[in-house]
């Protein structure tokens, strides 16, 4: 693709997101080859791939921001890789935005989709092959800070197969019983100069991971709540702290034994994310920081006040 850093873009310093969440009772993110919930036998950590954070993000924008349909507008949310209505390919999913988006110029695919923008894309097109980084990337595999036991449960279907008759199967699967997950991104301020990326992106994408957590309903997802989400900005571009999704830790004795936030939370141990905070508060700008409200956690809240009290560091609510 052709150069296109002269896109607007209001992003200087680069951004880290850490991210808490955890799963009941589910499958927070399914091998698409055994079916079976994302698992690592060596560690016993459950698994969930950037593919699927990212899936949230743009089903969230899809269902309750996208302006693709809309008479008003600058038509600056569309989702491109969407997941609504019939299957496309990319070349039909190109053809079907033909009147919004540009076909033969990069940069109103970059202005219109803001999947692409955040994420990157590769395009084939002839004469006009299109291979965007994205601006905003999550670790390809994020862990639950928690062992966890699979249990395999069974279900029964029943589906009709003509008038008065039904057949029924028996099919076995396993859930997750708890799982606390640590999910890290980063955000790339060179990369939005190419991509036009702006903050207002990066706000929308951590506000759709957050909702859409909470909101999804389908019977393998159901059960799953976002506890706690920072972003954490450094005073440059290039600055980063190491391995901060492993930097918040739990009961070690306990770990298998959690079923419920309400456990887990009086045992997370945010001490060594606090020093690693302290040790480089010269490469850092400010933290924001959001909670879920819904509860009283008081070992998150005191840990959020022992922010407060770090010197250097601008603490403040992410406002999503």
């Amino acid at each position: 693709m052709n150069e296109t850093k002269n896109l607007e873009t209001d992003m200087d310093n680069r951004s880290e997101i850490l991210f808490l969440y955890d799963a009941k009772d589910c499958d927070p993110n399914g091998d698409p080859f055994t079916g079976e919930p994302r698992f690592d036998e060596n560690t016993q950590k459950a698994m969930v791939s950037d593919v699927r954070l990212k899936r949230y993000i743009r089903d969230y924008i899809d269902e309750y921001k996208s302006d693709e349909g809309s008479d008003t507008g600058d038509k600056s949310k569309i989702v491109f890789y969407s997941s609504k209505g019939d299957i496309q390919t990319v070349g039909q999913r190109r053809e079907s935005l033909s009147e919004i988006v540009d076909k033969d110029d990069p940069k109103d695919l970059l202005e219109k989709c803001i999947d692409i923008r955040l994420f990157g894309c590769v395009l084939a097109e002839e004469g006009n092959n299109i291979d965007l980084t994205g601006t905003a990337q999550f670790k390809n595999m994020n862990r639950s800070i928690n062992k966890v036991e699979l249990k395999p449960l069974q279900n029964t279907s029943v589906m009709k197969s003509g008038e008065e008759k039904t057949q029924g199967t028996i099919a076995t699967n396993s859930q997750v019983p708890y799982a606390l997950f640590s999910a890290i991104g980063y955000v790339n301020p060179k990369t939005a100069e190419i991509n036009g990326t702006k903050q207002q992106d990066i706000y929308l994408m951590l506000e759709a991971l957050w909702n859409k957590i909470n909101l999804i309903n389908t019977r393998s997802k159901a059960g799953q709540t976002s506890r706690l989400m920072l972003k954490i900005n450094y005073s440059d571009g290039i600055s980063k702290m190491s391995d901060i999704e492993k930097l918040v830790k739990v009961d070690s004795s306990k770990e298998q034994d959690y079923r419920e936030f309400s456990e887990i939370e009086k045992t997370l141990d945010f001490t060594p994310l606090l020093k690693a905070i302290k040790k480089n508060t010269d490469k850092l700008d400010s933290i924001e920081y959001k909670i879920d409200e819904t509860q009283d956690y008081e070992n998150t809240l005191e840990f959020i006040d022992k922010l407060k009290d770090i010197d250097g560091v601008s603490i403040e609510k992410l406002g999503i």
